[in-house]
């Protein structure tokens, strides 16, 4: 082990909590010291994401499956949290020369919690409120704050497992770059399109709007995150606007999925064109000056406003060609591949 190898970092942390649960002592245990072990699950616990893969090997210290959702909270949590990791790194460099830190040694401050970015309108809406207006399409692609990439490390090589792909195939994204990765820039669309909106990421803490539900509203800091990427097609006539939200699990996306839907319908245009397949569940509908169609795909939940100079007209081939890159590169990024389909 290098102390100063990131991977070998997240699987001692790791290995720690998983000796913890199982109530022995181990190396990583003994390197770490009690007291930073209790401080990394106390900050596991402020994230409800990272909160269920740590109870869940509480659970069962032995489920592979939950200690490589365990590795992958902790590869967010000390790449938002420099101060913790910095302390750990410390740790581990003293074990490898002398004796672990006793219980009760004091700890450097922890830098602040990353905050969660503003996620937009979307998907925060409910039956009853309207989408597409000028004033709240501008807001909802407005990109707000900075955005913070958590640099979740690839190879956890003390524990043998990988991010991009587990032991029972696709994974939910781990972290803000996977989710930036999603979205399709000048190369995945079609030929002539300009870019107005780089592709971005961000955390997401609430969903907002008028008529949303306590259900929705809880689904949303579970997020792993969100982003959006903007372009202009057809000399500048048309506006399209990709837009995702990467969530824990696929029963995490099946309710957001829902719930976003639903306030789809309430809403009473009726669209020119069929929903195009894509992903385990797609929709259409109308919000005044756009068509919106909203696509499952495994644990993420994707979006595409697509806004033709005639909306009775819009170029079907099109809407089916890019909503179905965009699903494509969702799957490319559970699949643990680089996003590459292009329209």
């Amino acid at each position: 082990m290098t102390a100063g190898d990131g991977s070998d970092l997240v699987a001692m942390v790791v290995e720690a909590l998983v000796q913890s649960a199982s109530h022995t002592v181990g190396a990583a245990g003994a390197a770490l010291g009690g007291e930073a072990v209790a401080r990394v699950r106390d900050s596991l616990r402020r994230w409800p994401q990272w909160a269920n893969a740590l109870d869940r090997v509480e659970a069962n210290p032995g489920d592979q499956q939950a200690q490589w959702d365990l590795a992958v909270a902790v590869g967010q949590l000390l790449a938002g949290d420099a101060g913790l990791a910095a302390n750990l790194r410390a740790r581990l460099s003293v074990a490898m020369t002398a004796p672990p830190p006793m219980a009760g040694a004091p700890m450097s401050p922890a830098a602040p919690a990353w905050q969660g970015g503003d996620g937009g309108d979307w998907p925060g809406y409910g039956p009853g409120t309207v989408q597409g207006t000028s004033a709240r399409r501008s807001r909802a692609w407005a990109v707000t704050g900075g955005v913070i990439v958590l640099a979740v490390i690839a190879t956890l090589t003390g524990l043998g497992l990988y991010l991009g792909s587990g032991p029972d195939g696709p994974k939910p994204l781990a972290n803000l770059d996977q989710v930036k990765s999603v979205l399709p820039d000048l190369h995945a669309v079609p030929d002539g399109w300009t870019q107005e909106k780089a592709p971005s990421a961000q955390p997401m803490d609430a969903c907002g709007g008028d008529g949303i539900a306590p259900e929705q509203a809880a689904l949303c800091p579970q997020a792993v995150g969100t982003g959006s990427s903007r372009f202009h097609g057809d000399n500048g006539k048309t506006q399209v606007v990709f837009q995702i939200i990467a969530g824990p699990s696929t029963a995490w996306a099946d309710k957001m999925y829902d719930f976003a839907n639903a306030g789809s319908s309430a809403l009473p245009e009726k669209p020119p064109m069929d929903a195009p397949k894509a992903g385990e569940r797609s929709a259409i509908s109308v919000d005044r000056e756009c068509l919106a169609i909203l696509v499952e795909s495994g644990s993420n939940v994707l979006r595409v406003s697509y806004c033709p100079e005639n909306l009775n007209a819009p170029n079907v081939d099109v809407v089916n060609r890019i909503t179905r890159m965009f699903a494509a590169r969702s799957q490319q990024a559970q699949d643990g591949k680089t996003p590459d389909a292009a329209a």
